[in-house]
């Protein structure tokens, strides 16, 4: 009312990292029915600094039927395309046209890993498995006497 002026920051930060952005659709796709896909999509208008930032669902369903899930992305200050996973729960296919509104992106201060006491451990063996493996490799190959069958199996984990 009247000639009041009311600052749309927190009034503790002025930090540009802390806004709400849209993310919309890079180019006409098509989604068949029961389908997941990867779509790139664009963080528009994002000028903050470079940092990860948690993409979700907006708060209306933009397409009937196509669902949006969350995405932990980089972000950085040039043109910001981002995957975005996307499925289509209907009986017919679904047109995702260029430029449609399917998410927002919202900064995040820090990312902790949910384990973080192994978070920086080495996550291969000395010979290349990777350590949630080892055990497998070692009761798969037990007994086998040839070093090429084992080298098999190790290249198939």
């Amino acid at each position: 009312m009247g000639n009041v002026q009311v600052p749309l920051l927190h009034p503790l930060t002025d930090d540009l990292n802390m806004f709400c952005y849209r993310v919309i659709a890079l180019e006409d796709i098509n989604i068949q029915p029961h389908t997941e896909a990867a779509i790139p999509a664009k963080v528009v208008d994002y000028t903050g600094k470079n940092g990860w930032g948690i993409i979700e669902p907006a708060d209306e369903e933009s397409i009937p039927g196509v669902f949006i899930g969350k995405v932990l992305t980089k972000l950085t200050n040039e043109t910001t395309v981002v995957p975005i996973r996307i499925v289509n729960v209907t009986e017919e296919k679904r047109k995702v046209l260029a430029g449609t509104d399917l998410a927002k992106c919202e900064s995040v201060s820090f990312v902790v890993c949910p384990d973080f006491e192994n978070c920086f451990e080495e996550s291969t063996t000395r010979n290349g498995i990777p350590k949630h493996l080892a055990e497998l490799y070692k009761s798969s190959t037990k007994d086998l006497v040839d070093e090429d069958q084992r080298n098999k199996v190790l290249d198939l984990l």
